[in-house]
């Protein structure tokens, strides 16, 4: 069975006997009690106009769908259970539940169902906490990385964060309607003031007049309210510190050559790379150096996957706004290398790239490479051509051989 749909019917029962605190094994005999089958359910949701394959499980829109047309199902089965006078605690129908999860599936099910139900009482909502998992899920049924770069989007490298966790957002996160502030002051004046950005963009301080942040870093934001608040209190640099809470939600839209592409309502503490996370990132055709972020009134941003895995701080400038779009494209230039190099695998380069950085992305020759020779196998109006290259010549003369896709 697919473990996503298997997931989201056992999550319908989760939720229904969340609110009674049942346990681990209560929660089990819930399950086989509804006495439902996979193509039953299946049906039933057709009859509804959802087709469980082509469900985006990156989308929660679409997901909780889903989730409330499962819960009718389970209450629709009980309600003929009760009718037909089947229902009763440890008869046959306990059963059917081996028709809907096979023994690994249902393991399977059920630490998914432990980890949504440890991130609710961590404080995620019932959409969060199910939309995380339903990624987490998505993301180990992806394909192997094929280009070096995608690898970041499966192997966690990266991840999407929750509002619900702790928060530490780095000085170049832009503030928006929605986030909560607080304002500590020690040392001779003591204060612990909570805030949050209303509507028209600003916080109002106990007798003090409207600071406006919306829009502005929290880096900035920080030297505007110990400027502001210095006027009010009497403290040193070192005794003032501004903390965000609590981030946002924001809506993104991710689109083109992605697993999963759609809307996603994500806190705004993702950077756009986390947001990829979501989409599944870039698949087997698409972009990894020439990702497009498009914004209402700005110029359009390229993201360039190469410079967050040799810069990890290159993604601190892509904190994301309201109805952001992000275009993966499809890859133009894809060269693969293989032999006595580092890394040999398959990179994508960018029209001004040559064979010097491919090299360099490929980690270099390995101490015991012939460096005298590289070959360039290319294809020609159908025919192979083999090129020789001196290596050694190459870096000394600087020489700048172009490569082809």
């Amino acid at each position: 069975m697919n473990k996503i749909f298997c997931i989201l019917l056992f999550f319908c029962a989760f939720t229904a006997a969340l609110s009674a605190q049942v346990t681990d094994e209560q929660l089990k005999i819930e399950m086989e009690k509804r006495g439902l089958d996979e193509d039953e359910v299946r049906m039933k949701l057709m009859e509804r106009g959802i087709d469980i394959d082509e469900i985006d499980p990156g989308n929660p829109g679409q997901v909780l769908m889903v989730e409330k047309a499962l819960q009718e199902i389970v209450a629709e089965k009980a309600a003929e259970n009760a009718a037909k006078g089947e229902k009763k605690e440890g008869e046959e129908e306990s059963g059917n539940i081996e028709e809907i999860m096979k023994e690994q599936t249902q393991e399977e099910a059920a630490e998914s169902a432990e980890e949504i139900k440890e991130a609710i009482e961590d404080g995620a909502t019932v959409e969060e906490a199910l939309s995380e998992e339903l990624v987490e899920v998505q993301t180990e049924e992806l394909p192997k990385a094929t280009v070096y770069g995608q690898e970041v989007f499966r192997n966690k490298s990266i991840r999407l964060f929750r509002s619900s966790e702790d928060i530490k957002p780095k000085d170049t996160y832009i503030l928006g309607v929605g986030d909560r502030l607080t304002v500590s002051i020690w040392g001779y004046s003591e204060e612990t003031i909570p805030f949050e950005i209303n509507n028209q963009g600003y916080i109002k301080p106990p007798e003090m007049p409207r600071i406006y942040l919306k829009g502005m870093t929290l880096g900035k934001a920080k030297k505007l309210l110990e400027s502001r608040f210095g006027k009010y209190y009497r403290f040193r640099p070192q005794e003032f510190e501004v903390t965000l809470n609590f981030a946002r939600t924001i809506t993104v839209n991710i689109v083109g050559e992605v697993y999963s592409y759609g809307s996603f309502t994500i806190p705004a503490i993702n950077t756009a790379y986390n947001a990829l996370i979501a989409a599944g990132g870039p698949n087997g055709i698409g972009s990894v150096r020439k990702i497009v972020l498009k914004r209402v009134g700005e110029p359009t941003q390229m993201i360039d996957v190469y410079k967050f895995l040799l810069d990890p701080s290159a993604q601190d400038s892509l904190y994301l706004l309201e109805n952001d779009y992000i275009f993966v494209p499809i890859a133009d230039k894809i060269v693969g290398i293989s032999g006595a190099v580092k890394r040999p695998f398959k990179y994508e380069l960018l029209d001004n790239e040559n064979l010097k950085k491919l090299l360099f992305y490929a980690g270099g020759l390995k101490d015991n490479a012939h460096s005298g020779n590289v070959q360039i196998k290319r294809f020609v109006n159908n025919e192979e051509i083999i090129i020789d290259v001196d290596y050694d010549n190459l870096q000394k003369t600087n020489g700048d051989f172009k490569l082809l896709s």
